[in-house]
């Protein structure tokens, strides 16, 4: 194999693992935020409270908790997004490693 092809094989090796890791870190942020809305779920604690105050912390909470979920699915809309976008990137640079190893080795390209 040609000096320059193998060099071309390690580039586009390089750019494979570089995707790969850029894909990996947009998922686990993508998971965070999936955590932070299940984080959301959980009712405030309202023992030893008398009814109107639980009542009312549940409902205060249940107003900030709605805006934070706002918030956090817009967050999480632009997180998508960005995985969808690096999956691609890292198919396409999959697809390139894949086609410079399977190039027969006495091939010259012009």
């Amino acid at each position: 194999m040609s000096p320059e092809r193998e060099r071309l094989k390690q580039m586009a090796a390089l750019v494979f693992d570089t995707r790969s890791q850029a894909l990996r870190r947009a998922n686990e942020a993508r998971e965070a935020l999936l955590r932070q809305l299940a984080d959301l779920e959980a009712a405030p604690a309202g023992e030893g409270l008398l009814w109107p105050a639980a009542e009312q912390a549940r409902f205060g909470y249940e107003q900030w908790a709605a805006g934070r979920r706002a918030g956090i699915n817009r967050q999480l809309a632009a997180q998508t997004a960005l995985c969808l976008q690096a999956a691609e990137e890292t198919r396409v640079a999959f697809g390139r490693v894949r086609v410079l190893e399977r190039l027969p080795a006495g091939r010259k390209g012009k």
